[in-house]
């Protein structure tokens, strides 16, 4: 730019300049000149440049809240945000920061393994334990050590007995973290539910997840049908249950569990709202935006539900009803997490054949998903645990010794044209983590963060978390 033009631009009102450094590469902004550098220092760029963030790449926005950041933390949050991005699309050589975490627990009984949860926005890391505690730790900390989220003991104790299963159900829309927990237990005569809310207590270093119990109730099914994959969000409970004698004959029931809030023992409420589903098992059931909740078999389509309820006038459970609104073509062996954005919400999928498919599901009610062909990786066929799925990108661990397979996908910013995309590629070629045991797997990774956690060995005791931005005092 010449110099005349430089000072044209630099002449411009403040809040135009503003709107300009919006749209900057984000790794740009931090580059500008003197004068343009003190214009970063406002809080109302860094909300528009955290908003494009989310509207691009889906990102879980700050935990706390932007007016609770200071605008160097904002820089902070963004700029690593932007350099995880840049790393994990990178071909070159990466030097990142890798521990280990010994999650080993004397004071719990458990034969069932801990189901592994890195929640969205990648900072806290769960471990579920079946018949116990909900554990967290904040990986962000220079020495995560676990805090008990809760215990499902303290409200029920026969629970020590039974197999627990969890979901969970994210509040995106909210200003700060917040997210819904369901535990789940059952036989094929009787389940009991019970459901609590989590919000972030304290800030900036002292943050921590808080949980608060919500509700408990007994699910109402056909006698003897079995409980299949159930789902959740800060409105329904929903449960899908099968028939013995048919597996094809399937029982899609949504519970409003706000009627058996506070309740001190399990109450029995019957389902708002019910509808039949005829065909194969489904394997995935979960609310993608609002009240809209998506039903899908391995092998069939997917299909988008909304759960269009009635206000109760007389204080009794509210009746509601299935609407089908689209069903689409989509197979798959596996599927990612669903990722949420402001406008629409993608879920990446591979199929038997080791192919890769996105989902885009608009958050617009009229507007079906559409389905695109993201290419094939032949490592993808091995159909072991070493693999994870992303939205842009997944990961293939095949044995302890061999490089990482870093795959990226970035289709999710594609508009229009082919619906056939060839887009996979290698990124971080040759990556290693030392000193893996021969049944090191990945269990989780956060695209945000450019974070991976992966248990080091079969024995389940430890972690290895691998931070490509890691915090500068990570590495003090």
């Amino acid at each position: 730019m010449r110099r005349s033009h430089m000072y044209e631009f630099l002449s411009l009102p403040t809040e135009l300049l503003v709107e300009v450094l919006a749209q900057l590469d984000y790794l740009s902004i931090f580059a500008t000149c003197r004068k343009l550098s003190q214009i970063t220092r406002s809080r109302h760029l860094w909300s528009r440049v955290i908003s494009r963030l989310q509207l691009e790449h889906g990102l879980v926005p700050p935990e706390e809240g932007i007016s609770n950041y200071s605008i160097e933390q904002l820089e902070n949050w963004t700029l690593r945000r932007s350099t995880a991005h840049t790393v994990l699309e990178s071909q070159q050589p990466a030097e990142p920061h890798i521990r280990r975490l010994d999650l080993r627990t004397q004071d719990i009984d458990d034969f069932v393994v801990p189901v592994p949860y890195l929640l969205p926005g990648g900072q806290w890391f769960l471990l579920a334990h079946s018949t116990s505690r909900m554990l967290v730790y904040d990986l962000d900390s220079v020495d995560p050590a676990r805090k008990y989220l809760f215990n499902p003991l303290d409200f029920d104790e026969k629970l020590a007995s039974e197999y627990v299963r969890y979901t969970f159900w994210f509040d995106y829309s909210s200003p700060c973290f917040t997210f819904y927990v369901a535990g789940n237990t059952f036989n094929k005569d009787n389940a009991r539910s019970f459901i609590y809310s989590v919000q972030l207590s304290g800030h900036g270093a002292s943050a921590t997840p808080t949980a608060s119990f919500v509700a408990a109730f007994r699910s109402y099914a056909r006698k003897g049908w079995y409980m299949g994959r159930f789902a959740l969000n800060k409105r329904y409970y929903v449960e899908v249950r099968r028939d013995p004698s048919d597996r094809k004959n399937q029982d899609i029931l949504a519970y409003e569990f706000q009627y058996a809030s506070g309740s001190s023992d399990y109450c029995s409420i019957k389902p708002a709202a019910q509808t039949c589903f005829i065909g194969d098992q489904i394997r995935l059931a979960a609310f993608i935006y609002d009240n809209v909740l998506a039903i899908c078999t391995s092998r069939d389509a997917i299909r988008l539900f909304d759960i269009v309820g009635s206000e109760s006038t007389t204080g009794c459970e509210s009746s509601s009803t299935f609407k089908l609104l689209h069903t689409v073509p989509f197979s798959y062996d596996f599927c990612s997490d669903i990722q949420w954005s402001p406008l629409e919400s993608y879920v990446v999928s591979i199929t038997h054949e080791g192919e890769f498919k996105g989902l885009r599901v608009p958050h617009d009610r009229s507007i079906p998903p559409t389905v695109l062909e993201l290419g094939k990786h032949e490592k993808f066929l091995n159909k072991t645990s070493g693999w994870k799925l992303g939205t842009s990108v997944s990961t293939f661990l095949s044995a302890s010794s061999a490089p990482m397979e870093i795959v990226h996908h970035p289709w999710i910013n594609v508009r229009g044209g082919s619906a056939l995309l060839n887009c996979l590629k290698q990124s971080l070629n040759g990556f290693r983590v030392p000193d893996l045991e021969i049944q090191a797997k990945v269990i989780a990774f956060n695209e945000d963060l450019g974070r991976f956690v992966i248990y080091d060995d079969g024995s389940h005791t430890s972690i290895v978390v691998v931070d490509f931005t890691a915090p500068r005092y990570l590495h003090q």
